[in-house]
């Protein structure tokens, strides 16, 4: 979201999505960008570190799910050199962003925290070791001696163009060679906007930002060859021989995801065929697709109406909370959605018409993430936006259904 920003920061103001934060001065995008490290500014260790996992003894049980009524303890994992510059990667993009909105003090928190966490991750002094027990067994582990490339690149950059200090450019330019080959080979893992800023720091223009380049157009290229050909709906997927065209689980396939190599690529060209290709990945995720609904519940006339969302469960309204899209379809048939809907013959149908919904039983089409699938949708509808808008009073006061079942997305037909 902070990327977004930076690529077309005209697109958003402050008030823009009627979130709480709304009126404090910040456009609301990063807003929403801060919410989602301020749990890890948080729990930054004096010496730099910060560990980036957070898990809970268990789930909610039966009447339960609400944040704020939650009684069991919260754990963070121990900083590692890789996790603590995974977060300097994040909270200087945030900072660069807000630097670009004229929000200094909040940069300036954010890239002196980035900062720090980034000379915990350079010193392999801090190299993760733990010696522990587990079922009766002992673990030995050790984090790997090498940083990830993308975060190195990242954060580096990031702190240069924040602080003008070549040093930050150092590492990065002493690894410039591993870094290009594990982007070629592991393009796939990364995120294509969060390079966008490569571009800013001329002693990066070469060889990094010219193999970026041209991976992302190359991905691009391709994405769009497979929306005007390979599906009657022109979805922005890989093509039916291609080898990762089952990988569809978890949000992989949705369409605004996909979306971001092209977005990218315009940005890169400012050429109108990746424009044409994110607007119609739009248009499918907005209803021009197999089951005839929006992919985000509350959005449009007929969208999702029930999910995996614990909160949804537990706050006592009728209607699922609005602004979340579901994973959606899977490509393969989950054996509870073989048993209880399709029966035997369900491999004969067309992978768009095997979605099922069974909550608790189909994690993988039914459950959801910030990460996965919300943000993506954010990123590419924020860059489609000809100019912004603040919401109108309609939409502000609009009240939840009484009862989900009576949306028309609940029984949606293909």
């Amino acid at each position: 979201m902070a990327a977004v920003y930076l690529m077309k920061p005209e697109n958003f103001i402050d008030g823009q999505l009627n979130i709480p934060e709304s009126g404090n001065g910040i456009p609301d995008i990063l807003d929403e960008a801060a919410w989602g490290v301020k749990h890890l500014l948080a729990v930054q260790q004096e010496n730099g570190g910060v560990g980036t996992w957070f898990e809970t003894t268990g789930h909610p049980g039966q009447g339960e799910g609400l944040p704020d009524k939650e009684k069991r303890s919260y754990y963070v994992s121990a900083p590692s050199r890789n996790s603590s510059l995974e977060y300097a990667a994040a909270a200087s993009t945030l900072a660069l962003a807000l630097k670009k909105a004229n929000r200094s003090a909040e940069s300036e928190k954010y890239w002196k925290s980035a900062q720090k966490a980034w000379q915990f991750a350079l010193n392999d002094k801090n190299r993760h070791a733990a010696v522990f027990q587990y079922n009766g067994k002992v673990i030995y582990y050790r984090e790997e001696p090498f940083l990830y490339g993308e975060n190195l690149l990242k954060a580096g950059v990031n702190l240069y163009l924040l602080t003008g200090e070549r040093k930050y450019l150092e590492s990065v330019l002493e690894d410039q060679k591993r870094i290009q080959e594990s982007f070629s080979k592991d393009f796939w893992k990364w995120s294509p906007l969060t390079w966008m800023m490569l571009f800013e720091a001329e002693e990066l223009s070469s060889p990094v930002a010219d193999e970026y380049r041209k991976v992302i157009l190359r991905d691009a290229d391709k994405m769009l060859e497979n929306q005007g050909n390979a599906y009657p709906y022109r979805t922005l997927w890989h093509a039916h021989n291609a080898g990762w065209v089952h990988a569809m689980a978890w949000g992989n396939y949705h369409p605004l995801r996909r979306a971001m190599i092209l977005i990218a690529a315009h940005k890169l060209t400012g050429e109108e065929k990746y424009l044409d290709g994110a607007y119609l990945a739009n248009d499918y995720h907005n209803g021009t697709n197999p089951l005839g609904r929006t992919m985000t519940s509350g959005l449009g006339k007929i969208y999702p109406a029930v999910f995996l969302d614990l909160v949804s469960y537990a706050d006592g309204i009728g209607e699922f909370v609005p602004g979340i899209t579901p994973y959606g379809n899977t490509f393969g048939l989950d054996k509870n959605a073989v048993k209880m809907v399709y029966g035997e013959n369900a491999e004969k149908l067309p992978i768009f018409r095997r979605y099922v919904n069974l909550e608790f039983l189909s994690v993988p089409s039914s459950e959801y993430s910030v990460w996965e699938t919300i943000a993506p949708a954010v990123v590419t509808t924020g860059y489609l936006i000809e100019k912004p808008a603040l919401p109108p009073e309609e939409l502000k006061n609009r009240k939840p259904a009484g009862d989900f079942r009576e949306l028309p997305g609940y029984r949606a037909l293909p």
